[in-house]
């Protein structure tokens, strides 16, 4: 499985390398979408998450504390 794909201008990182950088579980990832994490991209049968999006949603959340 590749954990980066580019889509057009777009880099996008895998549901498992989200999940082990944030350290949560596959459950809490799922929770987190759409309050924490943007709206995932299906290939296949596999999840992929706009990685700017990503970052900039995690940066907001955690500037909001």
């Amino acid at each position: 499985m590749r954990e980066r794909i580019m889509l057009s201008d777009r880099e996008l990182v895998s549901a498992p390398s989200i999940i082990k950088r944030l350290g949560i579980s596959y459950e809490t990832m799922y929770r987190w979408i759409p309050d924490v994490l943007p709206p995932p991209i299906r290939i296949g049968k596999r999840l992929y998450f706009d990685k700017d999006e990503v970052e900039n949603r995690i940066l907001l959340t955690q500037d909001s504390k």
